[in-house]
């Protein structure tokens, strides 16, 4: 798998139902990004969800102690949401909040009420060009879809590998038919 750095999430920032936004579509943040609108329009909430997938980026691909239940931290001292509850958009029809940033997307989904400071990661998806990766942490699947460029260079590597093994596994046969 990729490994992801802090430059790669500089791309595009994008939310839904998240505090303000039931649907912000993805802004690009190339070079210098100026924010600009009325009181009230969203700047603040925009630069919370790009400090709390900041500080949650880490734990997820990172220092995950549990990949099979990671969570999502909504307590980051820089943002200051606090909890689920809070980050929810109150109009939301689901219960859900997916942020997206430069080709990832992360569906977070806690209990609404329970005023809780982390709540679970129900998806990660991970694109790039034609290739998608999706964990489905809420019903425990994954797949993977594979342009077929990329799948034959993966098929042509493994078939090399196993022609590798087998030329060594022949060279140390006849290393050891000499001794």
């Amino acid at each position: 798998m990729r490994n992801y750095n802090y430059n790669y999430i500089d791309q595009k920032l994008g939310f839904k139902n998240f505090r303000k936004f039931t649907d912000c579509p993805p802004i690009g943040l190339d070079g210098v990004t100026f924010l600009v609108g009325k009181n009230n329009s969203g700047k603040s909430t925009y630069i919370k969800g790009l400090l709390l997938i900041k500080d949650n980026y880490k734990n997820i691909f990172v220092e995950s102690k549990d990949c099979r239940h990671p969570v999502f931290d909504f307590s980051c001292e820089d943002a200051m949401v606090g909890t689920y509850d809070r980050a929810l958009n109150k109009n939301a029809t689901e219960n859900e909040i997916i942020f997206s940033f430069g080709g990832i997307e992360i569906g977070v989904s806690g209990q609404v009420g329970a005023n809780s400071k982390t709540a679970p990661i129900s998806f990660l998806k991970i694109t790039e060009g034609n290739n998608v990766w999706l964990f489905d942490y809420k019903n425990q699947r994954t797949s993977i879809t594979v342009d077929l460029a990329l799948k034959k260079q993966i098929e042509d590597r493994q078939l090399q590998d196993e022609k590798d093994r087998a030329l060594k596994a022949q060279e140390n046969i006849l290393e050891w038919e000499k001794q």
